[in-house]
């Protein structure tokens, strides 16, 4: 009998909208996101939004994207058109005429680039982060960075300490970028075959290591940081 009980006063919150789900969307894809890109160059990226939640989205949607400048642009921007996501549905958006990379939003070499959906509606949304080479007008003519090769990290997830070993190429510095693109850290390590990253102080989260290599070797890694 309590069993019944409890089962008719769920569903009548249900129905009064006391219980209700929420829609959660984050950015799965970019179409077409460059590993380099010349200054003023147009691509005609995509954006990719997956609805992860348990309600319905309905209403307008812009894509923002952050550098790690700390500097806003839009990917997508629309505040009229009115979109529907189901969950477990996805949904493209495509800039009119494409998206300029230019010299306000990224500078000359590596970004680590957040971008999420963003709308006036309350809403849970995810970032993902993505990777360029941004060559400005001034670097136009020299070689594009080559990754490290055979480098690697251990462990991941990490704890407290983080060992990076590079076999062929000497390191010379990692940056620490976190999930908003935010650099947190950016030690020069020497010229060096194996590096430890000191990792205590950092929250448990995803984060970006840029890691570079001497002559125009560099690579990006996703480290997992738990506590």
């Amino acid at each position: 009998m309590q069993r019944i009980l409890k089962i008719c006063f769920f569903l009548l919150l249900l129905n009064a909208g006391v219980v209700s789900g929420q829609a959660h969307l984050r950015v799965n894809t970019i179409i077409n996101w460059p590993d380099t890109v010349y200054d003023g160059q147009i691509l005609p990226l995509g954006a990719t939004v997956e609805n992860i939640g348990t309600s319905a989205y309905t209403g307008p949607l812009q894509i923002i994207l952050r550098t790690d400048s700390n500097i806003f642009s839009y990917i997508y921007y629309n505040q009229t058109t009115i979109f529907t996501i189901n969950p477990g549905d996805t949904l493209s958006f495509f800039p009119p005429g494409g998206y300029l990379f230019d010299g306000s939003v990224f500078r000359p070499g590596n970004n680590v680039v957040v971008v999420w959906p963003h709308s006036s509606q309350t809403l849970i949304v995810d970032t993902a982060i993505f990777a360029t080479f941004f060559i400005s007008n001034q670097s136009i003519g020299l070689d594009d960075p080559s990754k490290i090769p055979g480098l690697s990290i251990y462990p991941n997830p990490a704890n407290e300490i983080a060992q990076i070993w590079s076999p062929e190429i000497r390191l010379e510095s990692v940056r620490i970028i976190n999930s908003m693109g935010q650099e947190i850290k950016n030690e020069n390590v020497g010229s060096t075959f194996k590096t430890t990253l000191d990792l205590t102080e950092l929250p448990a989260g995803l984060y970006i290591l840029e890691i570079i290599g001497s002559g125009i070797h560099r690579s990006t890694f996703r480290l997992m940081k738990q506590d």
